[in-house]
């Protein structure tokens, strides 16, 4: 028989003897069934592989019917196959009409693979690139978790090969992470991380922290990245003395490693001037500083005065007021501080702790915290004797974190006013023998050239003097109750 076919049945009666009544016809007519598909094929989902790829349909019966449309393909996506029933069978839904099946390859899950898991910069090489490799064509993206650490960019985002080039801008450690956006055929994610650690600086001095080019110099490397005469700023703010101040001025560099077989490694840098570039060399001068002397210079007053109590310069730069109470290079007051010096005056060694907890009133507490935290100590050979000494043993250590220079340090050469054997252990800044300027104005005066305080006392004549350099940039002497300017040097 044939599905849809009509047909026709004839039934013949019987009789009660068995024979057939062929005149007795009944006629019916009927038509067969077809055997029933409920439902099209239903596909395996499958997933893309680079390669060409045949659709899956494990209810698919070949006996009962054709498959036609797209049944294979490459490319991750949703594609359309027929399913054309063969006769005598129809769907479940009574119908015989073919039926569209969408079948898929899904989008691979992406692995990638960098070319390192770590970086080290360091000066020389302050860049270096690392390749990402991974299949499709997905844009590579790459970000760093401290931008003051390293930076990031990528070339050829959607090449075969992606360089993602990291940029070391300070000191410290971050990542790294890399990541890939979805494509035709990859779901984009998270590929991997690289670990760096960043030893570099910035060329310009100024645009790093103190902890930076502090960490630098214990490299031994700052003079790789910066010169002599390079400027930072910093904020002075407070009471120095008698002087109030809230100001921002520029530290310059003096010198790298000087003198370093007595003084140690490090970067020297002087004060002060008013500019990062063609700035006005200055010295801090307080309300003191050229308006005549009086007895108000020897009671105790703090001005600028190397000693508060006379006019004396017994026991030298050590032992001088200045030192402890005005500058703070040292934490520890001399013996008899709050008293008239005398030959046998004694100052200290400046402690480890002077610049961290400095003595309050104190230019090294008005300096900013993040300063003083990398300040180091020096050991610097004076006069500690004063009295118009010239002779050797005179001649001895302090340790210091804000001192004064020297005639020598300033000058070089020939000694005008300092004992002679001062120079045995010293050195002349960088800076200075460059022939750069030596004269300065006072902080809030800078149309006048003042005298500033060095700190040695002089050799001969009285037991009243300590040097300084005149408004002309020349050694000169001044009274230790005379109020001058300030230009301390320090080492980081």
């Amino acid at each position: 028989l044939e599905n849809g076919t009509e047909y026709y049945v004839s039934f013949f009666p019987v009789t009660s003897d068995g024979a057939v009544n062929a005149n007795d016809v009944n006629r019916g007519t009927g038509t067969p069934n077809r055997f029933i598909v409920w439902t099209a094929p239903y596909p395996t989902y499958l997933t893309y592989n680079g390669s060409e790829q045949t659709a899956e349909f494990p209810d698919y019966d070949p006996e009962k019917m054709t498959i036609g449309g797209t049944t294979s393909a490459t490319n991750a996506g949703d594609y359309t196959a027929t399913f054309t029933l063969k006769e005598d069978y129809q769907w479940g839904d009574g119908t015989t009409e073919a039926k569209e099946v969408t079948w898929s390859i899904n989008k691979a899950f992406m692995t990638g693979i960098v070319s390192t898991t770590s970086l080290s910069l360091s000066y020389g090489s302050e860049t270096k690139t690392i390749t990402v490799t991974r299949p499709g064509n997905g844009a590579v993206s790459a970000s760093s978790s401290d931008e003051s650490c390293a930076t990031v960019s990528v070339s050829d985002p959607t090449g075969e090969s992606p360089t993602v080039t990291v940029t070391g801008k300070g000191f410290g450690k971050c990542k790294i992470d890399f990541s890939v956006v979805l494509d035709d055929n990859y779901y984009g994610f998270h590929i991997d991380s690289v670990s760096v650690v960043s030893e570099v600086a910035d060329a310009v001095l100024n645009n790093n922290s103190w902890d930076t080019i502090s960490k630098i110099s214990a490299k031994n490397q700052g003079a790789n990245y910066w010169s002599v005469g390079d400027c930072k700023s910093v904020l002075v703010k407070g009471t120095v003395g008698t002087l109030d101040i809230n100001q921002t001025l520029w530290v310059y560099i003096l010198g790298f490693n000087h003198n370093s077989a007595i003084e140690g490694n490090g970067i020297t840098f002087g004060c002060f001037k008013t500019a990062q570039s063609g700035g006005v060399d200055v010295a801090l001068v307080d309300s003191k500083y050229d308006k005549g002397y009086d007895d108000s210079s020897k009671n105790g007053t703090k001005y600028f005065t190397m000693n508060h109590w006379g006019n004396f310069n017994m026991g030298g730069w050590k032992a001088c007021d200045l030192r402890y109470d005005i500058l703070g290079s040292t934490n520890e007051a001399p013996i008899n501080y709050g008293a008239s010096k005398s030959t046998s005056n004694i100052g200290y060694d400046a402690p480890e702790n002077t610049a961290t907890s400095p003595v309050a009133n104190t230019l090294m507490a008005a300096l900013p915290a993040d300063l003083r935290a990398v300040m180091k100590p020096i050991t610097k050979y004076s006069n500690n004797y004063g009295c118009r000494s010239d002779i050797e043993e005179h001649v001895t250590t302090s340790i210091d974190y804000l001192p004064l220079l020297t005639e020598h340090e300033i000058f070089g050469g020939e000694r005008v006013n300092a004992n002679q054997y001062e120079r045995k252990y010293q050195a002349q800044y960088t800076y200075y023998a460059a022939g750069n300027r030596k004269i300065k104005c006072g902080h809030n005066l800078l149309s006048t050239d003042v005298i500033w305080w060095c700190r040695s006392p002089i050799y001969g004549n009285n037991n009243s003097l300590f040097i300084c350099v005149s408004e002309k940039g020349n050694s000169d002497t001044g009274l230790a109750f005379y109020s001058l300017g300030l230009s301390p040097i320090f080492l980081v």
